[in-house]
């Protein structure tokens, strides 16, 4: 069964959803968690949005940050492997979006044409 981040984009920059028969369970049912996976993301990313203005978290979150900023690598990847063990399914899907489009390369114009960092590589 597919989800909206096993889709990628072509090359014109859309999302690619394949065809879908109305007639199969299959797809009916692909359909109704990709939906259902949809509202899941549209929730989460308006309770990011409110979270973000409270200033109490905003508070914790610098200190956290400070803290996290203090440790050794491998510190770091032990703290973070510990904390995605917390997440969700929808969490991991946007984490692994997130660190597959930390890893495009961004184009920068020099002149009059594009160089491409490549992130980490």
């Amino acid at each position: 069964m597919q989800h909206p981040s096993d889709f990628g984009l072509n090359s014109n920059n859309r999302t690619r959803i394949p065809p879908v028969d109305r007639n199969s369970s299959a797809d009916v049912n692909r359909l109704s968690t990709w939906y259902e996976d949809l509202e899941e993301y549209e929730g989460n990313l308006e309770a990011m949005a409110s979270t973000n203005l409270d200033q109490s978290f905003q508070d914790e979150l610098q200190h956290v940050n400070q803290w996290f900023g203090y440790l050794t690598d491998a510190e770091k990847t032990a703290t973070l492997y510990t904390l995605l063990q917390h997440s969700s399914q929808v969490q991991i899907r946007f984490f692994i979006h997130l660190l597959q489009e930390m890893r495009k390369p961004k184009p920068i114009l020099r002149g009059n044409y594009y160089i491409y960092i490549f992130p980490y590589t």
